[in-house]
């Protein structure tokens, strides 16, 4: 598993957020419930002769998720995909919001191509939100706001556990709620489209997961 680590400003460290305490968490609650079957594109190694069986890299370049089509690769042909107990560091360096969101609707609709009923599971791990939705719509009634409370406490303890386990500074503090704003309204946005953006080329992702170029207008 990988960390985010950001490079300077205000949008890498919103992006380090979102690795840290959003895509990291999700990944250990669903290795320990045994319902993930993952394998990082940061952080691949295999051995050569693994490679030659599945039939080398050619095969990964239309897919979406290509670093998941090589793991249930090396599945089908009985090896094994390991999640070694160490993380390393990736690379934050989204310079605006035009390229985090980018970035991570790319993420969120990679994730609903390959688990769509996990991604739709998901949605509970955005309590904030719906907290704030409970007061808005209630007109905010006296029961709503300790709702909005114990969910920011759930964030707190779960950034205080996360960065203890990854031996960072207790920083940012105030980034994370915005950001679970901003990563539920990202949520919502990947149901109601299949295009993504790589590296300022557009996609269009069929249901097996393949990319198609779109040419803007």
């Amino acid at each position: 598993v990988y960390r985010g680590q950001p490079d300077p400003g205000f949008w890498p460290r919103l992006s380090a957020k979102a690795t840290n305490y959003q895509f990291l968490p999700g990944v250990v609650t669903g290795l320990a419930l045994g319902m993930a079957r993952p394998c990082f594109g940061q952080t691949i190694a295999m051995r050569r002769e693994t490679l030659e069986k599945i039939g080398g890299f050619a095969q990964f370049v239309h897919h979406l998720a290509e670093d998941h089509a090589i793991g249930e690769a090396v599945r089908m042909i009985g090896e094994k995909v390991v999640i070694p107990p160490f993380t390393v560091s990736h690379a934050c360096v989204e310079t605006s919001a035009t390229k985090l969101i980018a970035h991570e609707l790319r993420w969120s609709r990679t994730i609903r191509t390959i688990d769509p009923v996990g991604h739709f599971g998901s949605v509970l791990t955005h309590p904030l939100a719906f907290a704030l939705l409970a007061a808005a719509f209630s007109g905010g009634a006296p029961w709503a706001w300790p709702l909005v409370a114990v969910a920011l406490l759930a964030r707190l303890a779960l950034k205080v556990q996360s960065d203890h386990a990854l031996g960072q500074a207790y920083s940012d503090l105030w980034l994370l709620p915005l950001w679970d704003l901003v990563s539920f309204l990202i949520f919502v946005a990947s149901f109601f489209s299949t295009r993504v953006i790589w590296r300022g080329f557009s996609f269009k992702v069929d249901g097996d997961g393949l990319l198609s170029p779109v040419q803007d207008e």
